[in-house]
């Protein structure tokens, strides 16, 4: 998802940023429909927090309960040390479909309250099949939000998602889930990464969140041997590692332009990757190093 600086600047130099109708007429019906449902949930503060309640009392509790036996959480301490008054983006490798719901999930179970959520996702099943718009209901209270199209057709619509994101990472007290990836990693070695993808870089560059690496691994991609798992206490240890929020300054002077947001993707991905180093150890046994304790003060 590539999108010019200069159409960023101009959706966010008025918010609040809504999808134009000439943007909605490249989407196909059903897209309209399963587009304009979720950002009505995800715009009005109202239907927000009743979506919030549902994840917190319903979705997080199901969540935490199911993996309970097998979570093992290294970091607690950085997330109660998080500045509320601050948006967050959560960055973390991509394994299972299942690692930001438990990562999310984890996280207000620590913090005792959940951050609003937001997870930007591809449209291709969860915006233009009937059923996706169903699991994204009953997965997450259409907090798989906002959508980015693969279809060049619809690039315009794209250029909204992008500045919608931008200004969600904005906002304090929310949450918005990325996985610099942008895709799963389906190989054999788990600790092996895909190249970083830009479009984090952008985000970041433009929005000057907090940004939160981790690195999570165990979790399969079937509920149903992950529930079997859990129950018995007898499945793969679920090990969630959360870095320090990253310091990133330096970053913000560089011109806003592609190679820019290439290599700030680079850099949160090489942070999770010694994420995933800590983990390995842990999982052995061993005793890791302590994680770096910088912080972005700039964010």
């Amino acid at each position: 998802m590539l999108v010019a600086p200069s159409r960023i600047a101009d959706r966010l130099a008025a918010p609040p940023v809504r999808a134009t109708a000439e943007e909605l007429r490249a989407l196909g019906a059903f897209e309209r429909f399963a587009f304009r449902t979720c950002d009505l949930v995800n715009s009005r503060p109202g239907a927000k927090r009743v979506a919030q309640w549902f994840l917190h009392h319903v979705g997080m509790a199901w969540v935490c309960a199911s993996t309970r036996r097998l979570v093992r959480l290294d970091g607690e301490s950085v997330l109660r040390a998080l500045d509320p008054t601050k948006g967050l983006l959560l960055c973390a490798n991509h394994r299972s479909f299942f690692d930001l719901y438990v990562v999310s999930s984890w996280i207000g179970e620590t913090l005792g309250r959940l951050p609003n959520l937001y997870f930007p996702v591809r449209a291709n099943f969860f915006y233009e099949n009937p059923l996706g718009l169903l699991v994204n209901l009953a997965m997450s209270a259409f907090a798989m939000y906002p959508p980015v199209f693969r279809d060049a057709r619809k690039k315009d619509f794209n250029a909204y998602a992008l500045a919608r994101i931008v200004e969600l990472a904005r906002t304090p007290g929310a949450l918005v889930g990325f996985h610099p990836e942008g895709t799963r990693g389906k190989g054999p070695d788990p600790y092996t990464l895909l190249p970083a993808q830009p479009g984090v870089g952008q985000v970041i560059y433009e929005a000057r969140p907090l940004v939160l690496p981790v690195f999570v691994n165990g979790l399969g991609n079937g509920i149903a041997r992950q529930f079997v798992d859990n129950l018995t206490g007898r499945g793969e240890p679920v090990w969630v590692v959360f870095g320090q929020p990253l310091e990133l300054t330096r970053f913000y002077a560089l011109p806003n332009r592609l190679r820019t947001h290439k290599t700030i993707a680079d850099h949160v991905l090489a942070e999770i990757a010694k994420l995933g180093e800590r983990e390995r150890a842990l999982r052995s046994g061993a005793t890791p190093a302590q994680p770096s304790q910088s912080r972005d003060e700039s964010a």
